[in-house]
Formats: C-alpha cells, sequence, structure tokens
C-alpha cells in the first residue's frame, strides 16, 4: 500500500516562492487529446500536481514557481507549446490553514467516519 518515502521540503527556507492552482479546458476531448496535454504538461517540473477532474473545466494543477512572473512565462510557454489548451483560470495560494499530513486510510479502509 505504501508508494514509496520522499523529504518533505521546506520550500519557505529556499527562497521567495508562489503556488498557484490553475484550472485548464482543453479545446477537444478524444483520448489522443487528453494524452497530448498530459505529456505536455509532464515536461515541466514546476507542476508538480495535475489532476483530470470532472466539472467546469478538464484538469487542475498544481504549479510551485519562484514568483509570479516566472508562472506567467511558464503558463504562456505552456500556451505555445500547443497542447491543446483552450484556456486557463488561475488561483493563488496565499496561505495553508490546514496541512493535513497524510491520506485517511483508515476511513477509506473501513468507509466508515471517525466522528461517530
Amino acid at each position: 500500500m505504501i508508494r514509496g518515502y520522499r523529504a518533505e521540503v521546506a520550500l519557505e527556507k529556499l527562497g521567495s516562492h508562489v503556488i498557484v492552482f490553475s484550472e485548464v479546458t482543453i479545446s477537444s476531448h478524444r483520448p489522443h487529446d487528453f494524452r497530448k496535454f498530459e505529456a505536455g504538461a509532464g515536461k515541466y517540473q514546476e507542476i508538480v500536481e495535475c489532476y483530470n477532474v470532472s466539472g467546469g473545466y478538464d484538469y487542475l494543477l498544481k504549479v510551485v514557481a519562484p514568483n509570479i512572473a516566472y508562472f506567467q512565462a511558464l503558463m504562456e510557454r505552456l500556451l505555445k507549446d500547443d497542447i491543446g489548451i483552450e484556456n486557463f483560470s488561475s488561483r493563488i495560494v496565499l496561505r495553508k490553514p490546514l496541512d493535513q499530513r497524510g491520506y485517511p486510510v483508515s476511513i477509506i479502509a473501513t468507509g466508515k467516519p471517525d466522528w461517530e
């Protein structure tokens, strides 16, 4: 059940940075369009998480960059790469008031809430 172990890096110790969540809509929805976007986005280490989601957009990206200008340049590069992005909307993280340290394994395993 454990996929691996990794260090939890204190980004604030490395220097200034921003975390941005971007909602991305792709222009076509054939299987190869999804693969094209995912392969293109996967080339950038600044995109630390990528989720294919339901709802009003297709992907939710978590991006970590040194600053807003860098983030904007990255998004312009993604558009230039022509990986199928129709539009995107971004949310800059101001702070992280809640930090869960893991998954609720016992709840997922049993299907029962722990508040009962």
